[in-house]
C-alpha cells in the first residue's frame, strides 16, 4: 500500500463514516481491488478496500482460508456498483 493510496483510502473511510456497508466484491489480490475501485470512483462511487494489508499472510492467520480483499461501497451504491462488478468481472475474463 503506497502512502498515497493509504491517503485515499483513509479519506474514502471519512466520507463512509457511519453509513451502512456492504461488501461487493473479493479480489483476488490487492491490484485487483484498487482497479475495481478506481471504475467504482470514475463512476461517482466511493468504495473502501478492507483486508488488504492481511494479504501476504492470508492462509497462516485465517485457518487457511484464501480470501483476498474485499471492496466496500454505502449500501445506496450497491445495486450500481454490483452492475459495475459484473462489467469488472466480464472484461477480465476475456
Amino acid at each position: 500500500l503506497t502512502a498515497d493510496e493509504k491517503r485515499r483510502n483513509d479519506k474514502d473511510m471519512n466520507d463512509l463514516r457511519g453509513k451502512t456497508m456492504k461488501q461487493i466484491y473479493t479480489a483476488d489480490n490487492p491490484p485487483s481491488a484498487h482497479v475495481l475501485k478506481d471504475m467504482l470512483a470514475q463512476n461517482g462511487i466511493v468504495a473502501i478496500i478492507q483486508g488488504e494489508q492481511a494479504f501476504p499472510m492470508r492462509g497462516i492467520y485465517t485457518g487457511g482460508v484464501m480470501a483476498g480483499p474485499t471492496v466496500w461501497v454505502d449500501e445506496k451504491d450497491e445495486a450500481a456498483a454490483l452492475e459495475i462488478v459484473k462489467d469488472f468481472t466480464d472484461s477480465s475474463t476475456k
